[in-house]
């Protein structure tokens, strides 16, 4: 396996990703360049969520960041952040889910002020038509993180995440709401939006 396939550019995205599954939480913040703010969250994670949750939204951080590094800072101290909160709110859902959960917690009880990292949080789970920068690669690296096994079209949105995250949101989206349908379940209007809207963001660059 290539070396250096945690460093840098991600050219080879399954390298990455079989890599970055055996790091350990230490290795996942210092290579997402985690600071005692993100240290000082983690401590509050641990408390909140159980140890498995805990290391999806580590390794979406480190997706997140490596998603954003080609557009350098603030993007990257953005979704690093949400990165790692994006599922503070999970074990305090309601009826709206964990997505407004984990914004009302990161801004009423964590102090996170930032707009852009609070919307990130709320949309990870529904996505959204026109998602901004920040949202559109939270609901990719939710989706993509180095745990996930056996979803729909996990290989494919991997391989698209760091050239196409558009058509990465748009597969996950369209995979997302036939999986909803199939289970007769009831959908969130925002996926339905953002499976069409992505749609046609690809056929009008096709």
């Amino acid at each position: 396996m290539r070396k250096n396939a945690l460093s840098g550019p991600v050219p080879d995205p399954e390298a990455f990703f079989a890599e970055a599954a055996g790091l350990t939480d230490p290795q996942f913040m210092r290579l997402a360049g985690a600071g005692s703010t993100e240290r000082k969250l983690l401590k509050f994670l641990r408390k909140q969520l159980k140890p498995q949750r805990v290391r999806h939204s580590l390794g979406v951080m480190l997706t997140a960041v490596k998603m954003a590094e080609n557009d350098g800072e603030p993007l990257v101290s953005r979704v690093r952040l949400a990165g790692l909160l994006h599922d503070c709110g999970k074990s305090a859902a309601d009826a709206l889910g964990h997505g407004p959960a984990g914004e009302r917690i990161a801004r009423e009880e964590l102090g996170i002020t930032d707009e852009a990292v609070l919307s990130a949080i709320r949309w990870h789970t529904t996505g959204r038509a026109g998602m901004s920068r920040e949202e559109l690669i939270i609901y990719v690296a939710d989706y993509i993180e180095p745990f996930r096994k056996d979803l729909p079209v996990l290989a494919m949105a991997r391989r698209l995440a760091f050239t196409d995250p558009e058509g990465a949101a748009g597969l996950i989206a369209r995979s997302t709401a036939a999986h909803i349908r199939e289970s007769g379940k009831t959908m969130d209007p925002h996926t339905l939006e953002a499976a069409q809207y992505y749609s046609a963001a690809e056929g009008e660059k096709a």
